[in-house]
């Protein structure tokens, strides 16, 4: 079963440290060739990247933290939604008929056709 580690930079010269080439170490101790970068994956890249940049890394992350501060302080938020029904108040006149008669077909058709119209402050 083979292995993936990577050997301490202590036994490598200075121009084998700068290319920074994974080596890995399979069974029976022997080094398996270095791949280049363009055989790491995309994930492994960007690894290799933030750990050789973390100062990089640092000041995106300080970025990103004072950019969604700033879009959180500025994003409208209503701390008491209103969750009532809309209220629509008709009032209705019909001489010499009762008030059930006139709520039964007058008021209440109007009512719940108004519930329905969008953006309606007043009739």
């Amino acid at each position: 079963m083979p292995t993936d580690t990577t050997r301490p930079p202590s036994s490598e010269s200075r121009s084998e440290t700068s290319q920074r080439l994974p080596r890995l170490v399979v069974e029976g101790g022997t080094e398996a060739a270095p791949q280049p970068a363009a055989a790491l994956g995309i994930v492994e890249r960007i690894i290799d990247f933030s750990a050789r940049k973390r100062f990089f890394v640092f000041l995106i992350a300080i970025a990103l933290t004072v950019w969604g501060l700033w879009c959180a302080q500025r994003s409208p938020l209503d701390a008491l939604p209103d969750l009532s029904d809309t209220q629509v108040i008709v009032a209705t006149e019909w001489m010499g008929r009762s008030p059930t008669l006139i709520e039964n077909q007058v008021t209440y058709p109007i009512v719940t056709t108004f519930l329905g119209a969008p953006n309606v402050k007043t009739v």
